[in-house]
């Protein structure tokens, strides 16, 4: 009996100390950009640590929409270019929620990158420019 008690320990505390972690769950989120502004976005990316998606050239009034592959846990990079950023403009980022937005940036010359801080919601992510 105290044979079997001090092997089961010595299992478990191999197995503590052996930096045994379980595998992270990756998932996928549609994406959906809203360019409601009078200038071209000349460049969209969503950045997670497994995946990478960008757009190019998204017309005034324009839309586009794909998928990111990520980690749940994970946090996601949303970088926006403008080559003539319109004046004033602001780019909502929504992700947990459809009516408050988990960020709002205004739009400057030059990059204007956005964290989305994990975990990130499965539904989508969604750029709403104004």
């Amino acid at each position: 009996m105290r044979k079997a008690t001090f092997l089961s320990l010595l299992l478990l505390a191999l197995v503590s100390f052996s930096g045994f972690k379980a595998a992270a769950q990756n998932s996928a989120c549609d994406l959906w950009v809203e360019n409601n502004t009078a200038s071209t976005l000349t460049n969209i990316s969503f950045t997670s640590p497994i995946d990478m998606v960008t757009f190019s050239n998204i017309a005034a009034g324009g839309t586009r929409a794909g998928v990111l592959q990520y980690a749940i846990q994970d946090d996601a990079t949303v970088t926006l270019f403008f080559s003539n950023p319109p004046v004033g403009a602001k780019a909502s980022i929504y992700n947990s929620s459809s009516s408050t937005p988990d960020g709002v940036i205004s739009i400057q010359p030059g990059l204007n990158i956005f964290q989305l801080n994990g975990p990130i919601a499965s539904g989508a992510i969604w750029v709403r420019i104004n």
